[in-house]
């Protein structure tokens, strides 16, 4: 069987910036690990050496990525008109299934384990008859993949429609954007001795699997947001509502009464007294405007300066006597990796209840695991749980705080949260941020260091006992309790000796994405957790449970093999 018309070149050199072209193929290469993974398209290996024209410094694995459609029997042959992109990985795939070469379907695909660049497979016009490849590289015209082109050959291949095609378009523009921004104003790697907002605001890539890694989509009514907008370190504005308008959980008034008092004491006349006070995302003030007529917009020479953590959403004041010991998570319209950070009302009603009836009673090791209780919230009381996400608060405990009298300051303990710690050193260095900061050199240290065998050999600072701590900290109360954390890198934080830098346990924040079986957690703990009906972190089956225990793996940053 004779394919398409291809003609035999070698690779051309990036047609992109050197950052551009970085962050094209961050993006590009979730965006397939991911199509692959779930089955959408298909993708299959083949193997070449040093002498193709792929340009290897060394034996390597390739796989090519096919419409589903016309990949028919890729064992024994197929053609080129199918491919989509061929992509070089350091590790040989999980394979679907058993087969021999040439030609093995993958199962499996993860983006760090890719070789930039992507190359997409595009047929040479004026050549006929060409012969079809044999799993080899064979005669057919790459490039260096463009993150959005990949996307629209496969939304017509996979029949995505028009509208959604579009809008995750812009998603991943967003995403290619924003990383090509970070990769070229990168901050300094912190140390041990770097604050916890440091590590927060360092991480680079962010997400190490999603498509939308990166992005920052903003949502109308709210502008653009431009690579250069300021999200590190942002004044929050202020707004006030009529009390009886408001829905508040836990001691919401009194914990932010110091910066309530600091408010009026600039715009007392302004505000009724039957009104609360309430912080706001600066981004999020088209939304106040269009969706809250009652509410009182302070002028914007009211405003308060706060950090952004990892999560852009949640904040720390500046000036901590204001809040002290706890962040601010605040409502956002804007897309960041695919989902709209607005907090439901869901939300807001089941952290403060679930950290005062039901954290207390898991089964924990409380000198591993440190929760970081939802302590009070705050959303607008509308029938409409779309727009009253709008304008929404979550006051949550800061275990990270810097201050002298915060637990981790006590007990001479480091937090950092474990995004950053998977971050690479720079651009063109695959050494991990964890690698370079613990001076794990050698493949030596690095093995005792995630086996945690810390007699065996003694280690300076190093992170010893990582697999028995993560163990210990997330599976007793998903095993006893039938409760599972959301344990992914931002939600999860490593907490370190400060002189020697040892792994001493961990910090688990933010209630809105566990799973829980109330059934289970009643038969264990003798108490259900108070959730709206219809509340997504219930599960019906206990089966449902366990698949939510997303055990954080630091170990695949240690590069040990």
């Amino acid at each position: 069987m004779l394919g398409p018309t291809y003609t035999t070149q070698s690779a051309p050199l990036p047609q992109f910036p050197p950052n551009l072209a970085k962050a094209h193929f961050a993006t590009s290469s979730r965006l397939l690990a991911c199509l692959v993974t779930e089955g959408l398209i298909d993708a299959y290996t083949i193997l070449h050496d040093s002498a193709t024209d792929l340009q290897s410094d060394g034996s390597v694995t390739s796989c090519v990525v096919i419409d589903p459609a016309k990949a028919t029997n890729p064992s024994r042959s197929w053609s080129w008109d199918g491919a989509v992109a061929v992509i070089r990985v350091s590790h040989f795939p999980i394979m679907q299934k058993p087969q021999e070469y040439p030609g093995m379907k993958i199962a499996f695909l993860d983006p760090a384990d890719m070789i930039p660049p992507i190359y997409e497979v595009e047929e040479a016009n004026g050549q006929k008859n060409m012969p079809e490849p044999k799993f080899s590289i064979g005669p057919a015209r790459l490039c260096v993949a463009d993150t959005l082109n990949l996307w629209r050959r496969v939304s017509s291949i996979i029949k995505v429609e028009p509208e959604i095609a579009q809008q995750i378009e812009m998603e991943l523009l967003s995403s290619v954007q924003h990383q090509e921004y970070a990769y070229s104003h990168r901050k300094p790697i912190p140390s041990l001795s770097s604050p916890s907002f440091e590590w927060e605001q360092s991480v680079v890539e962010g997400h190490p699997v999603h498509p939308m890694h990166k992005s920052r989509h903003a949502v109308h009514p709210i502008p653009t947001l431009q690579p250069t907008t300021p999200l590190d370190n942002i004044n929050l504005r202020c707004i006030a509502l009529p009390r009886n308008h408001l829905l508040m959980r836990g001691p919401f008034e009194e914990l932010l009464s110091p910066l309530t008092n600091y408010v009026l004491s600039s715009c007392r006349p302004l505000i009724p007294p039957h009104y609360v006070i309430l912080p706001i995302h600066p981004v999020q003030l088209p939304n106040i405007t269009l969706h809250f007529s009652k509410a009182i917009i302070l002028p914007s020479t009211v405003f308060i300066p706060a950090r952004a953590l990892t999560s852009v959403r949640t904040v720390v004041l500046k000036d901590q006597s204001l809040l002290p010991a706890h962040s601010l998570k605040l409502a956002l319209g804007v897309r960041i990796t695919s989902a709209l950070r607005t907090i439901s009302p869901y939300s807001t009603f089941f952290g403060p209840g679930l950290s005062r009836d039901v954290i207390p009673k898991l089964t924990i090791d409380r000198e591993v695991l440190w929760p970081e209780m939802e302590i009070a919230s705050c959303v607008v009381d509308c029938e409409d749980p779309d727009v009253a996400k709008h304008c929404s608060c979550v006051v949550r405990e800061a275990l990270e705080s810097e201050n002298e009298d915060s637990m981790s300051s006590q007990r001479g303990e480091r937090i950092i949260v474990c995004a950053a710690l998977i971050e690479k050193c720079s651009n063109y260095d695959e050494t991990s941020v964890v690698e370079k900061v613990w001076d794990l050199d050698t493949r030596e240290k690095r093995s005792h260091s995630w086996k945690g065998m810390s007699s065996l050999l003694p280690l300076p600072p190093t992170i010893i006992p990582y697999v028995i701590l993560i163990f210990r900290a997330f599976l007793p109360p998903c095993l006893h309790n039938g409760f599972a954390f959301e344990a992914h890198p931002q939600n999860v934080l490593a907490r370190f000796d400060r002189v020697t830098g040892q792994l001493r346990g961990f910090v688990v924040r933010d209630f809105a994405g566990v799973r829980l079986h109330q059934e289970t957690l009643e038969q264990s703990c003798g108490v259900k957790a108070d959730a709206l009906p219809g509340s997504a972190t219930v599960a019906e089956e206990i089966a449902e449970v366990g698949p939510d225990t997303l055990i954080f793996r630091l170990i695949t940053s240690f590069n040990c093999d």
